[in-house]
């Protein structure tokens, strides 16, 4: 079939993005054609019509692109904008081309962002068994790599949670298997390539200044990245102008089991906002301070004396409230300039959006007045002088009027007396109104037509319009445009020169400003660096501020935080739960670990708050550890290097793994990763099994743990007889959560006190939860039959000398078993041998 002209070039162009879907722009609309076209209308909801030949047919306006797009994006599609370059001449095709890829992980329109959220492109190198990932925000130029295991590479995604991954397309990971890649050229993440790559976008020599030399996977997966984004949005990434090493060694190693069990930035059920620390820790006045603030509990540190430099500046915001309540004044009048400077180096921020930059840039002064000494200090030991941007506040402020128009490219955008060229021609293409009213009279005395009237539109320009009784009068200078109704309209030539002067003022007003503004716009993108480093400082000055507001407002205290082993909470509260109860409902409660006191077993009934307790002891270590005060009267925290928690019951049938196999799994990793200086956190271990074998487990567990690893340990259980390891190890200490029993009914006291617990009130919850009264009933019949026949069966075996469940010692009628040689034993032999177990059995 001979296609077109038109459908040749959109089939030369598509063949380079077979996989993407094509927006062709066809004057004032993005087109799809084909199979495009098809998908298209459907996800858009949209009609699918037919061009010339029978092809499928299916377009959006190229003014309101941008809903479309997004729906798009967040169907997991990819969207290539195919632009014309050139103004359209008749009789000739439009020069076309893609000018940007539009994917999931390379947004930059806010429309599809999330303001208080990175949006990274994820990005894997790897090679035996070891990994290299990269992670770049497009949005904000944020960009940093590291190597890591395959265990810790899969807790990093699900951490970070990036919107897309590139890897090549030989990877496999198990358990990834479900996450969709964006499969690459394997010869992208090679070292030579992505070190090639790297350099000449910093146009540096080597790696080195980033401290990047010995991350050989590392920056394999950024110069792959780094590729991709030069693939998708083919100019403006200057302002990614630096890449950062990150080594999980230097922060607080949460596990993904962890990070879902504390409910750090996402509860257990995978939603965000309510009932997550970071619901309860986020009150920035800035999309920056967001940002930054889900980083840090992402990421809590490790070092005492950089926790501690975070923690003196929150005090100080604590302790004056003109301060915290001034400076969250004026953070709450910045805009988002990490994304805001992006888009002017990337030479996509409108007029507003300059006029936004500048703004916020006016709040700096003042920031710095009311700032003490110590905030000039940050915590990498950069200080936070915010510089003087006086010259590019005047600038804007000088060239862009107050409220400029979203378009950059149909005027309204300079203010009068930025440049004499664009005020002439304004006087010119403004004073028309006069020009033609004088000119009106005037002919109207000439021709003695006093119904004279001129006109314009779109269509034929200015007219002399005559109605029908006067065009006798018309003189001969009069040239005929057009007839209607009532008359005939005219031109003459000195209006025909007028209206050539005017056009071409207007569009040389139009193309001017245009051009007056790109100036403008890349005289403020030479202070990028600038106002990104200011950008960052904000964001860590508004998260101290969040910090100082939350303690005050909760009534949370510095902790100490040091190197030593110890951690020891007084009245400790859970953040997010004291939060969801009404003011004072909530018990506090004490932790003691030290070095004769490393293992808690809790005993207690379900719904005593056992899990509530080993949640809140894990968040107050990480709140601590992020620079934030924390809920309790008054805490000492040993810098912990992991915190390990195995709560609750679930599984993954997907993969074959059962309840109890998975909580397996996250116990031998706990096993097999803590070390001395971890915090482990668990909760009915041995639950999901028979009651000997889990009862076996769980001992074995602790004693694991008490006497290899020599970790701090809450150990939550409903296994009576653990408690008796606290008269093993004085390392073993024995709490209950208190209930009280009151007529048939218990009262939760949700105190933690020291002895065990000898009763579960397993019945006495199944009551509370709405069980048949018929089913209670029943149950206590049972459990009082069991209960008796326990005691009968104790009194036997303490009678015939068994032994103890965890006793070590063989019983004798085993040892004499032992010794039989049945090859060799007479029947006399074997009777007189039944007669002496029997007399041992007694």
């Amino acid at each position: 079939m001979n296609l077109t002209p038109l459908l040749e070039q959109y089939s030369r162009i598509k063949k380079k993005y077979q996989d993407i879907i094509l927006f062709f722009r066809l004057g004032d609309f993005y087109e799809t054609f084909y199979d495009d076209a098809v998908l298209v209308s459907k996800i858009l909801g949209i009609a699918l019509t037919q061009r010339q030949q029978g092809v499928p047919l299916a377009g959006v306006p190229y003014h309101s692109v941008q809903p479309y797009i997004a729906k798009l994006v967040r169907a997991g599609y990819k969207v290539a904008i195919c632009e014309q370059l050139e103004e359209p001449k008749p009789g000739k095709l439009v020069k076309r081309d893609v000018v940007e890829v539009i994917t999931s992980g390379t947004l930059l329109d806010d429309s599809l962002l999330e303001s208080n959220k990175n949006n990274y492109l994820a990005s894997i190198a790897y090679d035996n068994n070891k990994y290299g990932l990269a992670l770049v925000d497009l949005s904000t130029g944020d960009f940093k790599i590291t190597e890591l295991s395959e265990d810790e590479l899969q807790d990093e995604l699900k951490k970070v949670n990036p919107a897309e991954i590139i890897a090549p397309a030989t990877l496999k990971i198990k358990g990834l298997e479900l996450i969709k890649f964006t499969q690459i050229e394997p010869y992208e993440f090679s070292y030579e390539f992505a070190l090639n790559e790297l350099t000449e976008h910093f146009k540096v020599a080597s790696l080195d200044g980033f401290g990047c030399k010995d991350l050989k996977l590392g920056i394999g997966a950024g110069g792959a990245a780094l590729a991709y984004i030069k693939a998708t949005k083919k100019k403006g990434l200057e302002y990614i102008n630096r890449v950062t090493p990150y080594f999980l060694s230097n922060h607080l190693i949460i596990d993904e089991p962890t990070r879902r069990n504390l409910e750090l930035t996402q509860k257990i059920g995978g939603s965000e906002g309510e009932g997550t620390l970071l619901w309860v820790l986020d009150h920035t006045c800035t999309p920056m301070g967001g940002r930054f603030i889900r980083n840090l509990i992402n990421f809590p540190l490790i070092d005492a004396k950089e926790i501690n430099s975070r923690l003196d500046k929150v005090e100080e915001l604590v302790n004056s409230t003109t301060l915290l309540d001034g400076l969250r004044r004026l953070l709450s009048k910045i805009t988002d300039l990490e994304r805001l400077i992006a888009k002017v180096s990337g030479e996509r921020a409108n007029a507003r959006e300059l006029v936004m930059i500048g703004n916020a840039l006016k709040i700096l002064p003042e920031l710095n007045s009311i700032l003490p000494d110590k905030f000039y200090e940050g915590s990498c030991g950069k200080d936070y002088k915010f510089g003087n941007f006086d010259s590019t506040v005047s600038l804007i402020d000088r060239a862009i009027v107050d409220n400029p128009p979203p378009t950059i490219k149909d005027g309204g955008i300079i203010k009068a007396g930025f440049n004499k060229e664009l005020d002439e021609l304004r006087k010119l293409a403004f004073s028309g109104k006069q020009w033609i009213s004088d000119f009106e009279s005037n002919e109207r005395r000439r021709t003695g037509i006093q119904s004279l009237k001129v006109g314009f539109n779109n269509v034929f320009g200015y007219y002399i319009e005559v109605t029908k009784p006067n065009l006798k009068l018309v003189p001969p200078t009069y040239i005929r445009k057009q007839t209607i109704v009532s008359g005939e309209r005219f031109i003459t030539q000195e209006l025909k020169e007028y209206e050539s002067k005017v056009l071409s003022a207007e569009e040389r007003i139009k193309q001017l400003e245009y051009e007056l503004f790109c100036d403008l716009r890349k005289e403020v993108a030479k202070k990028t660096t600038e106002i990104q480093y200011v950008a960052k400082k904000i964001a860590e000055l508004d998260t101290f501020a969040s910090f100082a507001w939350v303690a005050k407002r909760n009534g949370y205290t510095r902790p100490v935080v040091d190197d030593g082993d110890s951690i020891i909470i007084k009245n400790g509260r859970h953040p997010v739960v004291e939060q969801l109860l009404r003011e004072g409902e909530f018990v506090p409660n004490p932790t003691i670990l030290e070095k004769d006191s490393e293992i808690y077993i809790i005993t207690g009934p379900n719904m005593a708050g056992k899990s509530t307790y080993l949640r809140q002891v894990g968040l107050i270590v990480v709140m601590a550890q992020i620079g934030s005060f924390v809920p309790a009267t008054e805490s000492r925290i040993g810098v912990c290097d992991r915190i390990f928690t195995r709560i609750g019951a679930s599984d993954d049938l997907t993969r074959g793994v059962s309840t109890f196999l998975a909580e397996m799994n996250e116990t031998a990793n706990i096993l097999n990763n803590a070390s001395k200086r971890s915090l482990v956190l668990l909760d009915e271990i041995g639950r999901g099994t028979s009651t000997f074998d889990g009862m076996s487990i769980a001992w074995a567990t602790i004693e694991y743990l008490s006497n290899r690893i020599g970790c701090k340990t809450l150990f939550a259980t409903h296994y009576h007889e653990l408690t008796e390891l606290a008269t093993i190890s004085s390392k073993i200490k024995n709490y209950q959560i208190a209930v009280k029993r009151y007529e048939d009914k218990i009262i939760f006291l949700r105190q933690l006190r020291p002895g065990g617990c000898d009763e579960s009130y397993g019945i006495d919850v199944a009551k509370l939860a709405g069980l048949p009264q018929v089913v209670i009933k029943r149950a206590k019949e049972i459990l009082h039959t069991l209960e008796l026949n326990e005691r009968k069966a104790s009194k036997i075996r303490a009678k015939s000398k068994q032994v103890d469940l965890f006793e070590l010692k063989e019983p004798p009628v085993l040892k004499e078993l032992d010794k039989i040689e049945l090859d060799k034993i007479t029947p006399i032999d074997a009777l007189l041998l039944i007669k002496k177990l029997k007399s041992l059995r007694e």
